[in-house]
């Protein structure tokens, strides 16, 4: 078996709480990594300090998730580079059946989209509808905590530099280049912005916002679209 040194990236910004709660969990997982790298958007001195206490490395980079995370894997020492939200929770499985697909073939993997408890009835509906759109179209998203080998990374081209949908040009190469493959369980997804916007509202915006980009409307304009519209609903509810 190949050695499988995995390097951990975690884009932030002003997501001090989210941040901690993740390198806590970190912390007392029965895991072995090449490293953790937190990677902010601009500096700030809490997060610096909750790196230093758990261990991990902190970087600064120029605001804009493909910006931060190509800066990190530019950086990492690890083989194998682990792209992993701030407001994620990892399972104790996740790193085995990460190096469990390492192990093979594969160049890169991706987990199953679960969200986080406590559970609702659309949440199972939802998770049962994305995992049918990944089946047909393999394309999965950043919150599925994408994992890649890093030459694999780096000959794909990395992280667009772009506002929204920055990983899917880099998920396009590397199934056009060897496939991806599912680790199963082991991350769960923050239900903050499904509860925020309403499941079906989050839903829908999310699939017109993947149709217009499938159509060709620059990252740029779809990103001025869905600002916008935040912008309407947070003065609705004012």
């Amino acid at each position: 078996m190949q050695d499988i040194a995995v390097s951990l990236i975690i884009p932030v910004w002003r997501d001090s709480v989210a941040l901690a709660a993740l390198l806590q969990q970190l912390s007392v997982l029965p895991w072995s990594l090449a490293e953790v790298i937190v990677v902010d958007g601009e500096h700030n001195l809490h997060n610096e300090q909750l790196c230093r206490h758990y261990r991990a490395r902190y970087l600064v980079s120029e605001r804009g998730r493909g910006r931060q995370l190509n800066t990190a894997a530019r950086q990492a020492s690890g083989n194998w580079l682990w792209f992993v939200h701030a407001d994620s929770v990892l399972l104790p499985q996740a790193l085995p059946n990460l190096q469990q697909v390492a192990s093979g073939s594969a160049r890169a993997g991706y987990f199953r989209f679960r969200f986080q408890p406590p559970h609702r009835y659309w949440h199972r509906w939802l998770e049962a509808a994305i995992a049918l759109r990944v089946c047909l179209s393999m394309m999965v998203y950043g919150d599925q905590a994408l994992f890649v080998q890093r030459t694999a990374f780096h000959q794909a081209g990395g992280f667009a530099e772009q506002p929204l949908f920055e990983e899917v040009a880099l998920v396009q190469a590397l199934r056009a280049s060897g496939g991806l493959r599912c680790a199963g369980d082991g991350v769960l997804v923050a239900t903050r912005r499904w509860d925020s916007d309403g499941w079906l509202r989050r839903t829908l915006s999310n699939r017109m916002l993947a149709t217009a980009h499938l159509l060709g409307i620059s990252a740029a304009t779809l990103h001025r679209w869905y600002t916008s519209g935040r912008a309407c609903k947070e003065q609705a509810n004012e």
